[in-house]
């Protein structure tokens, strides 16, 4: 019989110098550190009769998608989604600005994760479900951009408050919450109750 909650605890091969899933590129981060406390608009399928690793995508904090032309993309969000009930978001609702202002900075001249999503030529926020972008060129892979694990969304707060995240602080919308770790041994987590 299958349960949910309990904690999660990851022993470190190798330390993760910097908890910043925008800055750093480290797999160990994005799959196995603070970085499964974010959301990623768009995720790769995982369950029990899938195959993984796989190149099927599906929704994470969308519930659908709508291709208009070949560079304008309409997401709808979950109406459902909620920061972890930590400061400074305290378990606000996500809101489609909150993925802009992240793609945003996820954008930053020479970080390594940047070229993800250097084909976004615009983003912006009909309402507070809808997220409407418009691409540079035409682009097969784009929604994979999107799926990527290096491609997480962290709350304005955090990113106006905290401009370096490489300490933290990790708040995120995950399943997860990070609760105790040491960068050179291990990291705890304890589910998060807000989770969708």
């Amino acid at each position: 019989q299958f349960t949910t909650g309990g904690n999660l605890n990851i022993a470190l091969r190798s330390p993760i110098p910097n908890f910043d899933v925008h800055s750093e590129f480290s797999p160990a981060l994005t799959s196995l550190g603070p970085g499964i406390i974010y959301s990623r608009l768009l995720r790769y399928q995982s369950g029990e009769n899938l195959n993984s690793p796989n190149l099927l995508i599906e929704c994470e904090l969308c519930s659908s998608w709508t291709q208009i032309d070949p560079t304008t993309i309409v997401f709808y969000l979950r109406p459902d989604i909620r920061w972890q009930n930590l400061d400074p978001v305290n378990g606000r609702r996500l809101i489609a600005q909150d993925i802009i202002d992240s793609y945003t900075r996820q954008q930053t001249l020479n970080w390594p994760n940047a070229p993800l999503l250097e084909n976004i030529l615009k983003m912006e926020a009909p309402n507070d479900l809808t997220l409407k972008m418009k691409l540079r060129v035409p682009d097969a892979d784009f929604l994979r951009s999107l799926a990527d694990g290096h491609s997480k969304v962290i709350a304005p707060e955090v990113l106006y408050s905290y401009p370096n995240l490489s300490d933290g602080p990790n708040v995120g919308s995950g399943p997860w919450i990070l609760s105790e770790y040491d960068k050179h041994l291990f990291f705890k987590f304890h589910r998060n109750n807000n989770y969708f």
